[in-house]
């Protein structure tokens, strides 16, 4: 009896002993911090505006474009607003004084009225102000990830959301089309002449018939494709310019060269487009920083967006940042802003190094106004 009390003793102590290794060895892990980010290739093709006069008087401008270059003419064409007098944004709409005087309410009011002082008070500047604006819509673009391995951008782009880009759910091969009338007389383009080639395959259009299978007619979506798409008959009135688009499924742009024709009774014009490699693409690493605010508010909603090189992101998880590991060194701001009912804190660091941080965590003290 003696002998197996103490075996069970020996055993009880023996699991104790295992339980608190494997509690040392749990608390001693650290997230991993590097990870491999795999990049596709970018390219453009060129020339950007491809300009011909198609029949006398009658001259047409061809630009190979992407779907997302329409987020912000579609985006901004359904917020419009029409009064007598005025067109508004809805974001204008949403902060108009009625009549009354009382103003009208919306669920952000108090943060954009913050956004707007720190504004008014030059602690952050117009496209930081747009940024943090935008932190609070639903489809608004973050990232995780920021560094060099992107193709290089000729100026600076302001995301837009594109909920109301018609082109954005499928993939599509597309064309912006300006037709410019130097003549007298209107002039007409159909659709059915038109013709988009890339190796053996040839493709026509899509007609403004084909979305009525996608969108309802009562759409954001569908409103911008009666706006923009190419209808099957373009009218153009004497000394008038008319910008349309074409969209085809898309083709294997891996092809050197797209290629559209536009075929009239008597002659065809076709506008050549040459692929050009922008950025190779390949497997990077990345490496982990975890942003730490410090706020008085407990547990707030805390938006952090990042300046790398003029270019600003706003962060998916407030708290994660990934940077390539070539870009450590180089110069990067962080923004943070959060608001608690009628009180908002800001803070910001700027011109750091983040391979100055060992520990791999940044702190910003976040300050009341």
């Amino acid at each position: 009896m003696r002998l197996f009390t103490a075996n069970a003793s020996i055993m009880n102590t023996f699991k104790i002993l295992i339980f608190i290794l494997l509690f040392s060895l749990s608390s001693c892990y650290k997230p991993p911090t590097q990870k491999k980010i795999t990049k596709s290739p970018v390219y453009t093709y060129l020339p950007k505006d491809n300009i011909r006069e198609i029949e006398p008087g009658l001259f047409l401008e061809v630009t190979k474009v992407d779907p997302s270059d329409l987020d912000q003419d579609t985006y901004e064409a359904s917020s419009r607003y029409s009064s007598e007098n005025e067109i508004f944004t809805k974001t204008a709409i949403e902060r108009e004084k009625q009549s009354t005087t009382k103003e009208r309410k919306f669920p952000f009011e108090k943060a954009f009225d913050a956004i707007d002082w720190l504004e008014s008070k030059q602690i952050i500047d117009h496209h930081l102000a747009i940024k943090i604006k935008q932190s609070y819509s639903k489809d608004l673009t973050t990232t995780e990830d920021i560094g060099t391995t992107t193709a290089p951008s000729e100026t600076t782009k302001w995301q837009y959301p594109s909920t109301c880009n018609p082109y954005r759910a499928n993939r599509f091969t597309m064309f912006r089309i300006q037709a410019a009338n130097e003549s007298n007389e209107i002039k007409k383009i159909q659709l059915s002449n038109f013709i988009i080639s890339c190796g053996y395959e040839q493709l026509q259009p899509l007609s403004i018939k084909y979305f009525d299978t996608i969108f309802l007619s009562t759409s954001n979506e569908y409103q911008n494709i009666l706006r923009f798409n190419m209808p099957n008959e373009l009218l153009i009135p004497k000394s008038q310019k008319v910008v349309k688009y074409l969209a085809v499924p898309i083709i294997d742009e891996r092809e050197s060269q797209v290629t559209l024709t536009l075929i009239s009774d008597k002659s065809s014009q076709t506008f050549n487009f040459q692929r050009q490699i922008l950025f190779q693409g390949g497997t990077y690493n990345y490496i982990y920083y975890k942003i730490d605010p410090k706020t008085f508010f407990t547990s707030p909603n805390i938006t952090v967006v990042i300046k790398f090189e003029n270019e600003l992101y706003l962060l998916d998880n407030p708290e994660t940042l990934w940077i390539y590991e070539n870009d450590i060194d180089k110069p990067v701001d962080i923004f943070c802003f959060t608001e608690v009912g009628k009180d908002f804190e800001f803070g910001k660091i700027e011109n750091i190094k983040l391979s100055e941080y060992k520990s791999h965590v940044v702190p910003i003290k976040l300050k009341s106004y």
